[in-house]
C-alpha cells in the first residue's frame, strides 16, 4: 500500500483511540436519552434535525469524511433507500444526509445498548428465512410509508468487505410494490485517499464487533462515498423487478466509484 497516497495509515495511539470509543459511548448515552426522554415531547421535523446531527456526531467521532455523489431525495419524499452493506457504520452515514427506518436482522436487537437504541429509534427486525415474518416486515414496512416515513433497507442480507455487492434478496421489495413509493438505489464505498478500495471499517466473516469497533476507531481517518444513482419507478413492476433493477443501479455505481482515481471537492466534512 501507498501510504503517501492513501493518507497515514499508522495507527491512533491506543490512549486516543480509547479516548475515541468513551466519546461514542457518551454519544450514544445521548442518544437513548434523547430517544427516550427528548423525542415524545417534540414534533417529527425537531426530531429529524435531532437525528441528523446525531448521525453526523458519529461520523465527526470517527473522523469520516463523507463525499456525496449523484442526488439524493428531499427530505419530504417518501422513499425507500436501498443500498449495499459494508459496516456498522453504513446507518450513520446514510442518516446523516436521510434519516430513515432501517430494516435489520433480529439478533442485533440482541446487542448491550445498541439493539435497544435501534429499537426504539424505529428500526424493523426481521427473523431471515422465516416466510411469515417476512409477509409481517412487509405488512409493517408498507404501514410505514404509508404513514410517511422512509425505508432504508440493505437487500444482500449480509455485509461484504465493499468490492462487489452480492445478489439481492427479493422479498424486502413487496413494500415497495404495495406503496408505490420510489426506490433510491445507494452505492456505498470506503476508500483510501487516493480511491483504493478501504477494507478496514467492514463488519464480515467472524469479526467481532467489539474487535470492529477497536479497529475503525484506531483509524487515524476515514473516507466514505455515497452514490446516489436515479430513482426506480416501481408502478408496474413486481419485487423481483425491482430488486433487480436496484442491485443493477448499485453495481453500476460501484463500480463508476471505483473507476475514479480521487474523490472530488463536494466532500462534506464531519459537522
Amino acid at each position: 500500500m501507498n501510504n503517501h497516497k492513501n493518507g497515514n495509515t499508522r495507527p491512533l495511539p491506543w490512549p486516543l483511540a480509547l479516548l475515541r470509543l468513551l466519546r461514542y459511548a457518551l454519544h450514544v448515552l445521548e442518544g437513548l436519552f434523547t430517544i427516550a426522554v427528548v423525542f415524545p415531547r417534540i414534533g417529527q421535523a425537531t426530531r429529524l434535525r435531532l437525528t441528523l446531527r446525531w448521525a453526523r456526531g458519529i461520523l465527526s467521532i470517527f473522523r469520516v469524511q463523507l463525499d456525496v455523489r449523484g442526488e439524493p431525495p428531499s427530505e419530504t419524499a417518501k422513499v425507500i433507500l436501498v443500498a449495499n452493506h459494508v459496516s456498522w457504520l453504513d446507518p450513520a452515514l446514510i442518516m446523516a444526509l436521510r434519516p430513515a427506518h432501517f430494516v435489520a436482522k433480529a439478533e442485533i436487537r440482541t446487542w448491550p445498548v445498541l439493539g435497544w437504541l435501534a429499537e426504539r429509534a424505529g428500526t424493523i427486525f426481521i427473523e431471515r428465512g422465516r416466510r411469515h415474518d417476512t409477509a409481517r416486515i412487509s405488512r409493517t414496512l408498507s404501514e410505514g410509508l404509508s404513514a410517511g416515513d422512509s425505508i432504508a433497507l440493505f437487500p444482500e442480507g449480509t455485509t461484504t468487505d465493499g468490492a462487489g455487492v452480492k445478489p439481492f434478496h427479493t422479498s424486502l421489495f413487496q413494500a415497495a410494490v404495495h406503496s408505490g413509493a420510489s426506490l433510491y438505489p445507494v452505492a456505498l464505498r470506503y476508500h483510501h485517499a487516493d480511491g483504493g478500495l478501504d477494507t478496514a471499517p467492514a463488519y464480515t466473516g467472524d469479526l467481532s464487533f467489539k474487535d470492529s469497533l477497536w479497529r475503525v476507531a484506531r483509524r487515524r481517518e476515514l473516507r466514505a462515498t455515497l452514490a446516489f444513482a436515479a430513482p426506480i419507478p416501481t408502478e408496474g413492476r413486481n419485487r423481483r423487478e425491482l430488486a433487480a433493477a436496484a442491485e443493477t443501479a448499485i453495481r453500476a455505481a460501484l463500480a463508476d466509484a471505483a473507476a475514479r482515481s480521487a474523490p472530488e471537492s463536494s466532500a462534506h466534512p464531519p459537522a
